[in-house]
């Protein structure tokens, strides 16, 4: 008696194989459908992160560029000292580094084209965290007029190089990531035109 005509005479035997083939059948189903739920799990936590970052890159460079807007001139900054050689220019830190160094371990989730910019444009905000920090120092108003406006200068350009390597990084992102429609926030920075320090 051949396998075919055994399994036909007993339904039982048949109906354990239905049972068996079912069930490995609604396996690979759920295999499947696991599969894809993580992958758009996955993607999502991506695009949620990415938005986080393009976001958290706007600010920082939005905030560099109205620092950039209104300087303290250096011509004003060396008449405050020499009215008052403890004067120390007011210059506010956001600590910009904190959602960088909160989420280091995802950074390469943006991509490997520009993840060195990524890093590259959060050690110079550090910098510029790392110069404040120094600005606030007693010692600060020890050093020379030459070596105040030299270490106030660097912060400018610290400031200024920020802000041209967070703006390419956003459009790299915008090109990227074109389907999450990625957009600047319009920032006003709060300053009128006379409100601004004269350049040097």
């Amino acid at each position: 008696m051949s396998a075919t005509q055994q399994i036909s005479e007993s339904p039982q035997l048949l109906a354990a194989l239905v049972a068996a083939s079912t069930a490995f059948t609604l396996w690979i189903l759920g295999q499947f459908v696991a599969v894809g739920v993580g992958f758009w799990k996955k993607s999502r936590e991506k695009e949620k992160f990415i938005r986080s970052l393009y976001a958290e890159i706007d600010f920082n460079t939005a905030d560099m560029a109205i620092f950039l807007a209104a300087p303290i001139s250096y011509v004003t900054f060396r008449e405050r000292i020499k009215e008052n050689k403890d004067f120390v220019p007011h210059i506010t830190d956001a600590r910009h580094t904190h959602f960088y160094l909160k989420n280091i371990d995802s950074i390469s989730a943006t991509g490997r084209e520009y993840i060195g910019d990524v890093v590259y444009f959060y050690g110079v905000l550090d910098k510029i965290r790392a110069k404040i920090d120094g600005i606030y120092r007693k010692s600060f108003t020890n050093i020379s007029l030459e070596g105040r406006e030299s270490a106030i200068r660097s912060l400018y350009e610290h400031a200024e190089e920020a802000k041209k390597t967070g703006e390419k990084l956003l459009q790299t992102m915008e090109r990227k990531y074109r389907g999450y429609k990625l957009k600047r926030k319009i920032r006003s920075p709060g300053i009128s035109k006379n409100q601004k320090a004269p350049k040097p």
